[in-house]
């Protein structure tokens, strides 16, 4: 049918509104974000096609919304796509403004990361792996902690700590929780904090191997942070519906 609304094909006298043009635009989106013309897809359909890109916090942010615009327009019911074009630019407006995420203590950065997006491909009660490679090109060692954003239990075990020496590359390993099912929140966001560690001052590193939390805490302003994106990727087999993609996130209770 390509680019035409399905109520152009009713066989009925119908008004033409905004809503068709809406339509075109989301089969356009799609089409750019798969590569294919009429492609019924969801937006984890979307986030597996770019995995093995590089890309930062803001264009997945983009990424994500982009493809949600694409299938709210392509809605076959006219009264659930958007209400006008201003609702898209505004939801596109709102990424550039709040997502871009700067270290904490400043635009040096402590540790170098090759990705930001971790993927774990699915599979039934199997633990799945995930390396994170960090890079301190500083002459100093650099504390680090991954947690989860929401700081509620998610698919990953978190959180995590090390430290990694002076210009030395680090390989972080992260796993996930065994799941029978794929959960409903599988697409998180993670935050890596780091801060300079000076081997010479036994506060810190006492504090830093007994309480890491605290230590973080009393760096303050020193701590450095950078948004990352954790998400299970599914076969192509397997495609969760778009309901369950919106669906309100439930707290898990069996948090670890």
């Amino acid at each position: 049918r390509g680019y035409l609304a399905p109520e152009c094909y009713c066989g009925e006298k119908i008004a033409i509104t905004h809503k068709f043009d809406l339509y075109s635009l989301g089969v356009i989106i799609i089409e750019i974000l798969t590569g294919k013309k009429g492609y019924q897809i969801a937006i984890e359909n979307v986030l597996e096609i770019w995995s093995n890109m590089m890309l930062d916090a803001l264009q997945w942010e983009q990424l994500r919304v982009c493809a949600r615009i694409g299938i709210e327009c392509t809605d076959l019911d006219p009264g659930k796509r958007p209400a006008s074009m201003k609702h898209i630019v505004d939801a596109l407006a709102q990424t550039e403004c709040s997502t871009h995420l700067s270290p904490a203590g400043g635009e040096s950065e402590l540790l170098l990361l090759q990705q930001f997006t971790l993927c774990f491909p699915f599979e039934p009660n199997k633990v799945i792996t995930c390396p994170l490679q960090l890079t301190n090109n500083t002459d100093k060692h650099v504390a680090f902690r991954l947690t989860d954003k929401s700081m509620e239990s998610s698919f990953i075990r978190l959180p995590l700590y090390g430290i990694v020496p002076p210009n030395t590359p680090f390989t972080l390993i992260i796993t996930t929780q065994e799941k029978e099912e794929l959960p409903q929140k599988y697409i998180i966001d993670v935050i890596l904090h780091n801060a300079t560690l000076i081997l010479e001052d036994d506060e810190y590193i006492n504090t830093f191997q007994s309480q890491p939390d605290n230590f973080f805490r009393e760096m303050g302003n020193a701590v450095q942070e950078v948004k990352l994106k954790a998400l299970y990727t599914l076969p192509r087999h397997i495609t969760p519906s778009l309901s369950k993609l919106i669906s309100p996130t439930i707290k898990d209770n069996n948090r670890r």
